[in-house]
């Protein structure tokens, strides 16, 4: 089973609509509006856009917290998606009173600004080959995918890293994994065929018990 986190602050109809391509007819895909009787999934989604601190209220004022991190104690596959890999961290500078998941330590910085870049980074960049993990072989192929985010994840460990992109002359972490959580600053969904792929194997991942 498949779950999408509902925030209220952002459209799921398109995460919903690619990860359900792949599927087949004996798994379902579900939004969540709430953490307090939901059922725990295979595979949790954690989409988002917007600020920090605004995603981490949405997930309290729908009690999401604790139910996220029980899923993830008892072997629940997650991915954090844009601001969702952010929320996935411990703190961010754009609320920096407020705590993340911490489920990646990590700490969630400003993009520096470049010449000839705009903040937000909005547009279609690489994704280049930071470990040795191998889940993921779509993201090591040709083509981009699709970024719109002011914001950037720094682990404190390297080990973690999954992909490295390029914003004008600066290099970001934009993908992790740890054990059964995985990150993507991008937006799987809205990148093609190149996404297509990455969603395929995500669930792939998911259904894997290792």
């Amino acid at each position: 089973m498949v779950s999408a986190v509902d925030m209220g602050i952002n459209n799921l109809n398109s995460v919903v609509r690619a990860f359900s391509k792949p599927l087949k007819q004996s798994d379902k895909i579900v939004i969540l509006e709430n953490g307090k009787s939901a059922a725990r999934p295979d595979l949790l989604i954690l989409p988002g856009l917007g600020k920090f601190g605004t995603g981490m209220a949405a997930l309290k004022e729908r009690e999401f917290i604790a139910r996220i991190k029980d899923w993830h104690s008892e072997g629940t596959k997650i991915v954090g998606i844009c601001l969702g890999m952010q929320l996935l961290g411990t703190q961010s500078e754009e609320s920096p009173e407020v705590e993340g998941l911490n489920l990646v330590s990590a700490r969630v910085a400003r993009l520096k600004v470049v010449e000839s870049e705009r903040i937000p980074h909005i547009g279609w960049a690489k994704t280049y080959h930071s470990t040795t993990h191998e889940e993921f072989p779509s993201l090591f192929t040709q083509g981009d995918f699709y970024f719109v985010h002011s914001y950037h994840l720094i682990p404190d460990s390297a080990d973690c890293i999954l992909t490295n992109s390029q914003f004008g002359s600066q290099a970001f972490t934009s993908s992790v994994l740890l054990r059964n959580v995985v990150g993507f600053q991008f937006h799987p969904e809205k990148s093609g065929p190149k996404g297509g792929a990455l969603i395929s194997e995500i669930i792939n991942w998911a259904k894997n018990e290792g």
